[in-house]
């Protein structure tokens, strides 16, 4: 399953689609509906439009053994999807990986 963030979503949507009438809003949203799914083994990718996203308390989530996350912005363009935090952003636990290409780090905001 692949969630779409864009900085014109909503997290009222359900983020299907690369739309902005369908796309998500934030990151943390796209995480809550990935925990929420049965991945029997499989990938989630969150795919992200241009633009700075905040990496919250909110995104933080135990990801299960067999999990795998692929958060992707813009591997040609990196510099133009920007993950910023300034506290603790995003956790993993139990033998789970997420992924990211195509995105630029700011400091902080990463836990294992």
């Amino acid at each position: 399953r692949t969630y779409y963030v864009r900085t014109d979503g909503s997290d009222g949507n359900d983020g299907l689609t690369n739309t902005s009438g369908r796309a998500l809003a934030t990151i943390a949203k796209a995480i809550s509906l990935a925990y929420a799914l049965d991945w029997s083994g499989y990938r989630v990718t969150i795919q992200l439009g241009a633009g700075t996203f905040p990496l919250t308390q909110e995104c933080v989530a135990a990801f299960l053994s067999m999990q795998s996350l692929l958060i992707r912005g813009d591997p040609a363009n990196p510099s133009s999807v920007i993950l910023s935090s300034t506290g603790n952003g995003l956790g993993l636990s139990g033998g789970a990986a997420i992924e990211m290409t195509g995105v630029t780090l700011t400091p902080g905001g990463f836990c294992a």
